[in-house]
């Protein structure tokens, strides 16, 4: 396997996972009331990166079998690059997970009783539930190109 494209799925999973934890710490903001508007295309932004992100996993597949050590770099430096991107992204994989349980965690406090909708609109489905029906355009390569830009400014 091509180290130079192991490298380059990384930086990818690196970016989507920027963009889910940022979009994360913004929905984490949202709490006033009438915000639903915003709220709603803050949670399809991030099922569009959580889809580019299990596109750019599968990508990853056919390297999570290898031996590591097997592994042919141009530069030793090479290799440390990308054993410090897969722990980067495993931090922001944490961190990102870590924000949705805590907003879990707030919704259910912010619910009046037993069974109602949560006072703030701040929860998010389980990442297994998101359908990869709105997927981004996925390259040959298995590359996943994800961009998100929200526009927050109104809810219309």
């Amino acid at each position: 396997m091509n180290t130079d494209l192991l490298v380059k799925r990384l930086q990818q999973k690196r970016d989507v996972l920027r963009q889910l934890l940022q979009l994360g710490r913004c929905q984490s903001r949202m709490t006033q009331p009438g915000a639903t508007g915003s709220v709603m295309k803050l949670l399809a932004a991030k099922q569009r990166l959580v889809t580019a992100l299990q596109a750019v996993d599968a990508a990853l597949e056919p390297f999570r079998g290898q031996d590591p050590e097997a592994r042919i770099w141009r530069r030793p430096a090479d290799r440390a690059a990308a054993r410090e991107l897969a722990a980067e992204c495993d931090r922001l994989l944490a961190d990102a997970m870590a924000l949705e349980l805590d907003g879990d965690d707030d919704a259910r406090r912010d619910r009046p009783m037993p069974g109602a909708p949560p006072a703030s609109f701040r929860t998010v489905a389980p990442y297994a539930r998101w359908s990869p029906r709105s997927a981004e355009h996925v390259g040959d390569d298995g590359a996943a190109a994800v961009a998100v830009s929200l526009d927050l400014t109104s809810d219309a």
